[in-house]
C-alpha cells in the first residue's frame, strides 16, 4: 500500500533542501537534477513518485529496470543506471538515458553500439575510483582522459561528466561498539551520502530510537548539503581550468599560426633566394658568354695585329735586305770607282804610249761600268 501523502512529503523535503543548498550557493534549484533511486522497489512506487512530478529514476541492475521501463512507457521519466555494468551485459542498456558508471573505453564502445541498435542517445558519466580500493568499481583517475577521448568522436554516446568514489567514505559503524552512545555519535559524523547509496546503514540502524535515527539522517543530509557545496566549489574551479585552457588553446592556437605564418615567410624567402639565385646565375652565365665573345674577338684583332706585324716585318727585312745589297753594290761600285781613279792618276804619271785599240776598248768598258 502506498502512502501517497508521506511519498509527497519526503519528496517536498528533499526537493525544499535542495533548494536551499542551491540559494546558499548562488545556483538555480533547477539546473540540480534529482534522481530518485528506484531499485528494490516495485513499479507503483515509481509510478506514484512520477505523478508527483518526479523525472529521473535510478536503476542498480539492468535486468531489474527492463520491466519496469516497459511497465512506465506511458511516462515522461528519464533512467538512470546508477550501478556497475559489466560489458557483457551492455548489449541490454541501450534503453537508459544515463548511465553512471562508465568505467573503460571498451564499455563505451558496446554502450555506442547498444544506443544505435536502440535508436537513441545515451549520456554517460565516468566513474572513478579515488580510494583505488578493490572492493570498488570505477575507472582510475590517469584513465579517464583516455575514456573520454574514446567517446569524443562517438554519435550515440555523450560523455557529459564524472561519477566520483571519494578516499575518505565513512566507516559505517567499523570497529565500535554499538552499545556506546559517544562511539555512535563518532559514527554518525563518519557517514556520508554515499553510504546511504549503498545501503550500508539498514542492519545497523535496528535497535536505535526514532531520535537517534533522525538525528543520523540530519547529519547524513547536511553531509549531503555539503557536498552540494563542494560540487558547486569543484565546479566554479573546473570553470577556472576551463578558462585557463582556453587561453592556453587560444596561445597555442596563436602559436600555431605564428608559426604557419613564419613558415611561409621562410618558404616564400626560399622561394625568392632560389628564383635570386637563378636570375643571378643567368645574368653571370650571359655577361660570361658576352665577356667571352668580346674576348675572343680581341684575340682574333691580337692575331690578325701580330699577322700583319710578321708581314711588315718581313717587308722590312725585305727592303732592308734591299737596302743592304744596294748599299754592298755601292760600295762596291765606290771602291771599283776610287781602283780605277787611282789607275787613271798613275797613268797619267806614265810615259804616253800609243794607245793601241784594245787599250781603248778597255777604257771604253770602265766607263760604261
Amino acid at each position: 500500500m502506498i502512502d501517497s501523502s508521506a511519498l509527497r512529503t519526503r519528496l517536498d523535503d528533499v526537493r525544499a533542501r535542495i533548494a536551499r543548498a542551491a540559494g546558499r550557493a548562488g545556483r538555480d534549484p533547477a539546473a540540480i537534477r534529482l534522481v530518485a533511486v528506484s531499485k528494490t522497489f516495485p513499479v507503483e512506487f515509481v509510478r506514484a513518485a512520477a505523478d508527483l512530478g518526479q523525472i529521473d529514476f535510478g536503476e542498480n541492475k539492468v535486468q531489474e529496470a527492463l520491466p519496469k521501463m516497459d511497465q512506465t512507457s506511458d511516462l515522461p521519466i528519464r533512467w538512470h543506471l546508477v550501478g556497475h555494468l559489466q560489458s557483457n551485459k551492455a548489449k541490454k542498456a541501450g534503453h537508459f538515458d544515463v548511465v553512471h558508471s562508465v568505467d573503460s573505453a571498451a564499455l563505451v564502445a558496446r554502450l555506442e553500439e547498444a544506443a544505435r541498435a536502440a535508436k537513441r542517445t545515451i549520456e554517460l558519466l565516468v566513474q572513478v575510483d579515488l580510494a583505488g580500493e578493490a572492493t570498488k568499481h570505477g575507472a582510475r583517475e590517469d584513465e579517464v582522459l583516455g575514456i573520454f577521448e574514446a567517446a569524443r568522436p562517438l554519435t550515440a554516446v555523450r560523455a557529459v561528466g564524472l561519477m566520483l568514489l571519494w578516499c575518505e567514505l565513512g566507516r559505517l559503524f567499523s570497529g565500535a561498539d554499538p552499545s556506546d552512545k559517544a562511539d555512535r555519535e563518532n559514527q554518525r559524523m563518519n557517514v556520508s551520502p554515499l553510504d546511504l547509496r549503498q545501503q550500508r546503514f539498514a542492519t545497523t540502524l535496528r535497535g536505535f530510537d526514532k531520535t537517534e535515527v533522525t538525528s543520523f539522517l540530519l547529519a547524513v543530509a547536511d553531509d549531503y548539503e555539503e557536498a552540494l557545496r563542494e560540487k558547486d566549489r569543484l565546479r566554479q574551479e573546473l570553470t577556472r581550468v576551463e578558462a585557463v585552457n582556453s587561453t592556453h588553446r587560444d596561445q597555442e592556437k596563436s602559436l600555431q599560426s605564428t608559426l604557419m605564418t613564419a613558415q611561409k615567410l621562410a618558404d616564400d624567402i626560399k622561394a625568392n633566394a632560389e628564383q635570386e639565385a637563378k636570375r643571378i646565375m643567368r645574368e653571370a652565365e650571359g655577361r660570361s658568354d658576352l665577356l667571352l665573345e668580346k674576348t675572343s674577338a680581341r684575340l682574333e684583332d691580337i692575331q690578325r695585329e701580330i699577322d700583319g706585324l710578321k708581314l711588315k716585318r718581313k717587308s722590312v727585312e725585305t727592303t732592308i735586305e734591299a737596302t743592304i745589297q744596294t748599299l754592298r753594290n755601292t760600295l762596291e761600285y765606290v771602291r771599283e770607282q776610287e781602283a780605277r781613279d787611282r789607275e787613271d792618276r798613275v797613268l797619267l804619271h806614265r810615259p804616253r804610249v800609243q794607245e793601241t785599240p784594245e787599250i781603248r776598248e778597255v777604257h771604253e768598258a770602265r766607263k760604261m761600268g
